[in-house]
C-alpha cells in the first residue's frame, strides 16, 4: 500500500484499501500444507504528519484457513492487527511511502504458531490416528516403561544398615 506524501498533512486523513494475499509471500508447497485460501488484506489507516514524520495508525486484517495443530483439519480464522502503528522512514525526495512490507510483517506476526480450531479440540489418537471429535476409539495409553529397568534394583547397603 502506497501513500502519496504530497497528500499528507498535519490533519488526519483516512485511507482504506486492500492488498493481495500474494504480498505475504506464502506460495510454496510447504506453506500450503498449513495455510490456505488467504483472502485480501484489508487496511483502514489514518495518516498524518507530525514533527516532520509520517505517522500511520489503524487496522489491517485478513482471513485464512489454517490446519489445526491438534486434529489436522483446516478451519477458517480472521487474523490481523487491530491497532497498528507505523512511522516509516521517508527520504527527502520520496513521493510515496510504501507501507506494504510493514503491513506484511504485521500480518505474518499474527499468524498463530500452533493454530487450534477450538480450545477444546480433542485432537487425534496417538495410537490409531482417529479424530477424537468424530469418533471414539478403544486404544489404551501404553504403559510408561521409562523406569522399568530400575524396578528390579535393590538399594545398596540396606543389609549393612540393618545390622
Amino acid at each position: 500500500m502506497r501513500i502519496r506524501l504530497q497528500d499528507v498533512g498535519y490533519e488526519k486523513r483516512t485511507v482504506a484499501g486492500e492488498l493481495p494475499a500474494s504480498v505475504l509471500g506464502l506460495g510454496t508447497e510447504s506453506d500450503a500444507e498449513h495455510v490456505r485460501d488467504i483472502g485480501p488484506i484489508s487496511c483502514r489507516l489514518t495518516v498524518y504528519e507530525a514533527a516532520g514524520q509520517l505517522i500511520v495508525e489503524g487496522e489491517v486484517r485478513t482471513r485464512a484457513r489454517f490446519r489445526c495443530s491438534r486434529c489436522d483439519e483446516f478451519f477458517s480464522m480472521e487474523i490481523g492487527e487491530p491497532d497498528i502503528r507505523l512511522a516509516p522512514e521517508i527520504g527527502k525526495n520520496d513521493e510515496f511511502a510504501d507501507l506494504t512490507a510493514d503491513i506484511r510483517e504485521s500480518i505474518l506476526l499474527r499468524f498463530p504458531a500452533f493454530p487450534v480450531c477450538r480450545e477444546d479440540c480433542p485432537g487425534l489418537c496417538p495410537q490409531c490416528g482417529i479424530r477424537r471429535a468424530e469418533a471414539a476409539c478403544d486404544c489404551r495409553r501404553p504403559s510408561d516403561q521409562r523406569w522399568a529397568a530400575l524396578d528390579g534394583l535393590q538399594p545398596s547397603g540396606t543389609a549393612e544398615q540393618e545390622q
